[in-house]
């Protein structure tokens, strides 16, 4: 039976499906749908405990585990801390509110460092008493030194040193100015990754040298950015100028190295040409740690990643006369990553006490390791080989020579179980050892582990959080999948469960909640094997009729389809409980990674290597939701739409070339290759044609069939609103319908009125629907992301 004609769908009906999407979306970055989903273990050194925070009902508490004896226990009793801050510096504390920032706990005798109410207290829970503690007053992005006797900061483009024993100041450089600027990142400023402020050094583990990079954006050309609505409240438009090259610009930014010598003094530049800017926006140092000293600081080595990542070389720095040697170097037809999500830190691992270094490549076609010797530049031996991908790199044990990493797409299982059908996408744990190369699995199953890190880049991780104790003996993972409900785990080396941590309480998920479904389907080439998720809404019946959505992001950098459940993926619940939004709304809702995205294969990466637009391979989505169409009748595949959300050009092309299939799109903040900054065009698309270029959206808008909401930040510093505007152009031009969206002030992301139109757009021509009148989203996303400031 199908469903009654859409226009006489009773409005509070519709009304109801909006608030449970609202509901969903309110999950995101928030525990309103699901607490526990990821548990972040901070390890006491020299101990097998840790302690996590636990989300409650109501509020929070910090949980305390001993590993060795399997104990969870109360850290500290979170309400007696706000009482006692509340007494000690007068205020009033809402403990459910109360943030505890830089939180350290000690353990013998139990007593907490952390920041609040814009100061730095030490608490002891023995005696409830909370002390004030006098916090150095650095600048932000300040780089402490190992013996935390100075730290290093960035004024007037020159670095500066901080005597933090009496709080005199010195600088280190004086001849940095705004296109010549020492410690610089060249990233705006983007919200939710802080760390890129870091001031770019690295302390040599003695604390007497420094390394540096400056920052080359002389004749660098600039993107301007026109502030129409000024957030000071003024009237009149302002336009700022940033440094943004382009792919074809002649003229370049680079990095030049220096080391410089504390107490002499000494500044000596490395005896090496300029370093071009890779890895996307990154800095140097931090979060990349491109470079690392020898274990007695007599030396120092980087990793120069060439113009476009086509090559990478190891090099030896003497950092005391600048000399230095190319020890190897790799290079690539495409482009060569340091991890497989390249927006991720690098995998590779130095080892400065054996003077070896991991090496993380794709030379065989798929992600595996390489021991190096850094005496002679020479390749010892590969530590892992397959048809498989090394995925992580959690922690090295110097003792016994081994690598704790994860791995995906390896077909075997603990106790000598072998799987054919298993999801290439899930991670497993496993040890290696560099020498011999024997593998150990620790645990594995058709499931994703998320072991957080320093590296991982989902939220709750940090510099401070670590999946393997510092013994090696136990390992903390978050085990789930789209379809369950997350579990955190205590193992110990062998893999053996310790001790469940948390379930996560699922209990916000509304009523009827419909777990999406993990499919395969076989891409439009008819070989390729591809994954996804299908999302139902909460008010599903297979005896109804559902247009389709296909929610797609086209970017080579990232895969799109979230393996585990709400947190457990690398947008931290993002694209999970955005889709599950949309299925609320009364769609059926497809996610697929086509060819072209991350965590596969070279072959699959590469396919759209030179055309960054065509990554997650349109046809291939076409393929696979027709095959889902043959299994599920409800879905209807003539009423097929295309959502992005982010960075993403998928849904024009579908409606410029599958007009055919596609009725419908939003797209928000597109990119456009030509005006994207040139470390990214040149990694993922090369030598972009000279000129006019047939394959851009906008010399194909002649083919343009459909409805289309087209919405971008007019401040966005990743895809400048110029690109989606040449689009604009070019449509009206060809006098072709379409709505479009500026939004003013909004950088690289979106909004909750950006999501909101987009919901409104597809349920009103897709449903025929009417959307509810006055309905408003305050999404989670909103006021975080890239921008560029006045």
């Amino acid at each position: 039976m199908m469903n009654k004609p859409s226009c006489l769908i009773d409005p509070d009906v519709v009304a109801k499906r909006y608030q449970r999407a609202r509901s969903l979306d309110a999950g995101i970055f928030s525990s309103r749908v699901a607490r526990n989903t990821t548990i972040a273990p901070h390890w006491i050194a020299g101990t097998a405990c840790f302690w996590y925070e636990r989300q409650t009902a109501t509020a929070k508490e910090f949980r305390w585990v001993n590993a060795e004896t399997s104990s969870n226990t109360l850290a500290f009793d979170h309400e007696a801390l706000a009482a006692a801050l509340a007494k000690s510096s007068g205020e009033t504390v809402d403990a459910a509110a109360l943030v505890l920032e830089e939180l350290k706990i000690e353990s013998s005798p139990r007593r907490l460092q952390f920041s609040a109410l814009g100061q730095h207290w030490q608490y002891s829970p023995g005696n409830h008493r909370c002390i004030k503690r006098t916090k150095p007053g650095l600048p932000p992005g300040a780089k402490i030194s190992p013996d935390g006797l100075q730290a290093v900061f960035i004024r007037d483009h020159n670095l500066w040193l901080n005597d933090m024993g009496n709080g005199s100041e010195r600088p280190l450089t004086e001849d940095g100015e705004a296109d010549f600027a020492y410690g610089a990142n060249p990233t705006p400023r983007i919200a939710f990754t802080p760390a890129n402020y870091e001031v770019q050094v690295l302390w040599s583990p003695d604390s007497q040298t420094l390394l540096t990079v400056r920052l080359d954006t002389s004749g660098v050309q600039t993107m301007p950015y026109v502030h129409h609505v000024p957030t000071d409240g003024g009237i009149r438009p302002f336009v700022c100028h940033h440094k943004m090259p382009l792919h074809n610009d002649e003229i370049q930014p680079g990095y030049r190295l220096f080391s410089l010598h504390i107490p002499s003094g000494r500044i000596t530049p490395a005896d090496y040409s300029p370093l071009s800017l890779t890895r996307l926006l990154n800095g140097f140092f931090n979060p990349e740690k491109l470079a690392w000293w020898s274990e007695d600081a007599s030396q120092a080595y980087f990793i120069d990643l060439t113009q476009g990542s086509r090559a990478a070389r190891l090099v030896s720095w003497d950092t005391e006369t600048g000399r230095t040697q190319v020890l190897f170097e790799e290079t690539v037809d495409t482009y060569f990553r340091l991890s497989l999500p390249v927006i991720d830190p690098p995998r590779f691992w130095p080892l400065p006490a054996s003077n070896e270094l991991i090496w993380y490549s794709e030379r065989s076609g798929w992600a595996h390791l390489y021991l190096y010797d850094l005496e002679t530049g020479e390749l010892k031996q590969p530590i892992t080989q397959g048809e498989w991908l090394v995925r992580e790199l959690l922690h090295y044990d110097e003792e016994r020579r081994e690598l704790w990493i994860q791995t995906g797409g390896r077909k075997a299982l603990p106790d000598g179980q072998h799987v054919e059908e298993r999801d290439p996408y899930y991670q497993d744990i496993a040890r290696v050892n560099i020498d011999t190369g024997k593998l150990t699995t620790v645990a594995a199953a058709d499931l994703e582990y998320v072991v957080l890190g320093p590296q991982s880049v989902i939220p709750g991780s940090g510099p401070d959080v670590q999946g393997v104790s510092p013994c090696g003996s136990y390992i903390v993972t978050t085990r789930s999948r789209a379809d369950q409900v997350p579990e955190s785990l205590l193992l110990d080396r062998q893999g053996r469960e310790q001790m469940t941590l948390e379930v996560a309480d699922v209990s916000g998920l509304p009523a009827g909640w419909q777990w999406p479904e993990p499919v395969k389907l076989i891409g439009e080439d008819g070989e390729t094997d591809l994954y996804g998720l299908v999302f139902r809404p909460s008010d599903f019946s297979p005896d109804q009729s559902y247009p389709v959505i296909d929610f797609i992001d086209s970017l080579p950098e990232m895969p799109w389809v979230a393996k585990g459940s709400f947190t457990n993926n690398g947008f931290g619940g993002i694209t999970y409980l955005m889709a599950a939004s949309y299925a609320e709304l009364g769609f059926i809702v497809v996610v697929i990674d086509g060819r072209g995205t991350a965590l596969r294969e070279k072959k699959f990466h590469d396919y759209s290597y030179g055309w960054s637009a065509n990554s997650s391979y349109l046809p291939d989505h076409i393929a696979g939701i027709r095959q889902l169409a043959e299994r599920y009748s409800y879905m209807d595949i003539e009423r097929v739409g295309l959502a992005g959300i982010s960075s993403s050009v998928g849904p024009v092309y579908g409606l410029l070339n599958h007009a055919d299939f596609f009725k419908v799109a939003v797209a928000h903040a597109i990119p456009d290759a030509r005006l994207a900054r040139a470390q990214w065009t040149n990694q993922f698309d090369g030598k972009l044609p000279a000129g006019e270029d047939s394959r851009q959206a906008e010399y194909q808008v002649e083919n343009f069939k459909g409805k289309l909401l087209l919405s971008h930040g007019m401040l966005d510093g990743v895809f400048p609103v110029a690109g989606m505007l040449r689009l604009v152009e070019a449509l009206q031009k060809a006098n072709k319908d379409f709505d479009m969206l500026l939004l003013p002030n909004l950088g690289h992301t979106w909004s909750g009125y950006v999501l909101r139109r987009s919901w409104d757009f597809l349920v009103r021509h897709l449903q025929g629907v009417e959307p509810p009148k006055e309905f408003t989203l305050d999404s989670p996303i909103d006021g975080t992301g890239l921008t560029v400031d006045g």
